[in-house]
């Protein structure tokens, strides 16, 4: 109920009251020796109240009974049977959990639910039923890492555990999940169990059926020769380990002598430059191949190669060792301190690999070092050195001889360190050291004016300008609008007639130094019957009742 509705409930409360009495002297009312009288002090059939009886508890304020026995809760915040589980309550009018299949209705104190009409449970009683995937500490699923807790809809909270039967993800010792599975089924299907364990009912063919199939190279037990020494050892997804195997050409391992064994060789070709084979005899045939590590020139994909036997690329700094090529064409750097190449920016390099003195800006392209550890910088197209202020927002201060500010007239000079910020140590103040000085509106958050809640930002730009483009309201901006009592010259007329003028101060707060009489001066002048705690006329309107004064009219109760 608002303030003046409730303010009219009192007032018709006191006249009713009054009425009733007046009544009773002059015979209207009804016998008192009536038991259902309102105003016996007993809530008798259709009475919310009656006098001081009120059968309802008010959480914080108070109720009133009307005289004609009326419930009056406007000064109440929250009790049974205002449809809201406050306070202690377990439960309010139909403000009750969701039986599954019947219902379930609330005590007449809101202090117990009535479970009398539901058989089948409901969230919340703390055991999974119905469609419940959970209920309280009822969780039927296990956390392998971290926890599942169940949501107050009885749902699963799966957000502090990050593995568990049925999240998809194969994990820990599970061999399924979902329709996620470790190995594959070549004939048939595979399902998984819900403790995450693979049924093979239906499947004829997998990995760890003990039989070779498929692409398998073994299975199990099941190899598909003997070793003249040592063992073939199958791994779990059905690739052999014939780490512990010996034996003669064929076996698919290179040993001994043999430049390669069927699949196995140390030596491939170059991705995209043709194929290598293997004979019969364990010996390589290069003739489809046209570049691989052991040629003699480096070769292949970029980077394939660092080096091939002699063809190093590369030398050692003067003084700094010598370079040697491995096995696998990478340099062998072991005796080298230095070189073109080690990744470090040293001696006459401008640069090395990714040790670069300069870097591109995002978005405006990249800058290379050259195998001969020079600058490439043809495809960027901004950077800090160039001499120019660019770069997304922020990025760059100045650049070099371009400063994009200067200190103010008297105040000292401004330089650019390597990195593209501003070397302000000779400079007091500037355009941009965030401190409002000099000629300047603003310098960075340093504003004298704010945007209003909710009407956009004010932001000071680049040069120290004030910019209101985005800003719908602001104290200053001649409207009165959000907190604003006034605004530049949108002063409210406040000022009893005839007692001088009211201002508005550079806040937006009201100046009433030239007025002598206004509502709200703590004093009862003009017409008014009250003003703030004194009143002239309130006792007499509230008939010495409770009263208040807003905007200086009494309001009773």
């Amino acid at each position: 109920m608002n303030r003046s509705a409730c303010t009219f409930s009192f007032s018709f409360l006191y006249v009713s009251l009054a009425f009733t009495a007046l009544a009773a002297t002059i015979g209207c009312a009804s016998s008192s020796e009536d038991p259902a009288l309102c105003g016996n002090g007993v809530i008798d059939a259709l009475e919310q109240c009656d006098g001081e009886t009120i059968d309802k508890a008010c959480y914080e304020g108070r109720f009133w009974c009307t005289s004609d026995c009326t419930l009056i809760d406007c000064e109440c915040t929250g009790y049974c049977g205002d449809g809201e589980v406050t306070h202690d309550e377990v439960c309010d009018t139909d403000k009750v959990p969701v039986c599954h299949d019947g219902t379930i209705t609330c005590s007449a104190h809101c202090d117990a639910l009535d479970l009398s009409q539901c058989s089948s449970g409901y969230c919340g009683d703390g055991t999974v039923n119905g469609s419940e995937a959970c209920d309280g500490t009822d969780i039927p699923l296990d956390c392998a890492v971290g926890t599942i807790d169940c949501n107050p809809d009885c749902t699963l909270d799966v957000s502090a555990c990050s593995s568990y039967c049925g999240d998809g993800l194969i994990q820990l010792a599970e061999d399924c999940d979902g329709i996620n599975f470790s190995t594959d089924c070549y004939e048939g299907v595979f399902t998984c169990s819900s403790d995450c364990e693979v049924d093979t009912s239906n499947c004829v063919a997998w990995c760890g059926d003990q039989v070779i199939n498929g692409s398998e190279q073994c299975d199990g037990e099941a190899v598909p020769f003997l070793c003249e020494t040592g063992a073939v050892i199958c791994l779990a997804d059905c690739t052999m380990d014939l780490s512990n195997c010996f034996g003669a050409c064929g076996d698919g391992t290179q040993t001994g002598d043999e430049q390669c064994d069927g699949e196995a060789s140390d030596t491939v070709c170059h991705t995209d430059f043709g194929t290598m084979s293997c004979t019969d005899s364990c010996e390589l045939n290069t003739e489809a191949c046209l570049a691989w590590c052991g040629d003699g020139s480096i070769n292949g994909p970029t980077g394939a190669e660092q080096c091939d036997l002699d063809d190093l690329a590369s030398s050692c700094h003067t003084g700094q060792g010598s370079l040697a090529c491995n096995g696998d064409c990478t340099l062998d750097t072991s005796n080298c301190a230095s070189y073109c190449g080690d990744g470090i920016k040293n001696d006459t390099e401008e640069c090395d690999g990714d040790d670069l003195e300069l870097i591109c800006h995002d978005g405006a392209g990249t800058m290379s070092c050259t195998n001969s550890c020079v600058l490439n910088t043809e495809a960027c197209l901004a950077w800090c050195g160039d001499g120019i202020i660019n770069g997304s927002t922020g990025t760059e201060q100045c650049d070099i001889d371009d400063l994009a500010t200067s200190c103010h007239a008297g105040q000292g000079s401004l330089g650019c360190n390597s990195d593209c910020t501003l070397d302000t140590s000779n400079c007091a103040s500037y355009c941009g050291d965030g401190i409002k000085n000099d000629t300047e509106e603003c310098d960075g958050a340093d504003l004298e004016l704010i945007c209003h809640d909710g009407a956009g930002t004010i932001r000071c730009t680049d040069s120290c300008e004030i910019d209101v483009s985005d800003c719908s309201a602001w104290c200053g901006d001649g409207a009165i609008n959000g907190a604003e009592a006034c605004d530049t010259d949108d002063v409210p007329d406040l000022c009893h007639p005839g007692y001088g003028t009211m201002s508005c101060n550079s806040n937006c707060t009201l100046n009433t130094s030239n007025c002598s009489a206004y509502c709200g001066d703590g004093t009862i002048n003009g017409p008014e019957p009250c003003d703030g705690t004194y009143e002239r006329d309130c006792m007499v309107i509230c008939a010495g009742e409770n009263w208040s004064c807003m905007d200086c009219e009494c309001f009773c109760g």
